[in-house]
């Protein structure tokens, strides 16, 4: 019996079982639901979305694959382990809270140019705005992928190849992230210079 009680504890402490129970559980509900994802957590409309404000599919090539390419580069040199990790927590956090300040700043001039300004601006400050909110967005979703990972990066260690992967993914989110900061911010530049470009 004691021997059962400590198996069973055994594999009731085994991370890896919980992921595959996730795993199961997501597998599930997306068979039940005839392959539709969860409406709450479904991103692909974000995604669709952030991709749009990209008129020229090479800048929107840049804005992905560069990010890729320079956390190929950082993870074969310097691989995601437990200083990093809290590095990085740290970071987005504080990255996130700009985030949130630039959505307050983005939002507070939509209100006049969508409200009491209506009359005297023309689309392009609509334009401007809604790419801004698409990059404020991404942003915040890029931030919340990129906790999630760091807290199961630890569960992959045991697996190199696995856990490679996992920083990579980390690594390349938080330079895609820094990209989309450098364009909030020149929107944020253009919405209140008003000096705007079609």
């Amino acid at each position: 019996m004691e021997k059962t009680l400590d198996t069973l504890y055994r594999i009731v402490k085994e991370p890896k079982l919980w992921i595959l129970i996730s795993v199961a559980f997501f597998l599930i509900y997306f068979l039940a639901s005839k392959f539709k994802l969860p409406e709450h957590i479904n991103i692909i409309g974000i995604l669709k979305e952030y991709k749009a404000i990209f008129r020229k599919k090479k800048d929107f090539a840049l804005i992905v694959g560069l990010p890729l390419t320079i956390a190929m580069a950082t993870n074969l040199e310097k691989p995601i382990d437990e200083s990093i990790a809290n590095t990085l927590c740290v970071v987005i956090s504080i990255l996130a809270a700009a985030v949130v300040s630039f959505m307050a700043m983005t939002s507070d001039r939509a209100d006049n140019i969508l409200g009491k300004e209506k009359t005297n601006r023309n689309s392009s400050d609509k334009r401007v705005i809604y790419r801004n909110l698409e990059n404020l967005t991404i942003g915040m979703l890029l931030s919340v992928i990129m906790l999630v990972l760091i807290f199961l990066q630890p569960i992959t260690v045991e697996d190199g190849k696995i856990s490679w992967l996992v920083g990579l993914a980390i690594y390349d989110m938080f330079y895609w992230f820094i990209f989309n900061l450098f364009i909030m911010m020149r929107r944020l530049h253009q919405i209140y210079r008003g000096t705007l470009s079609k």
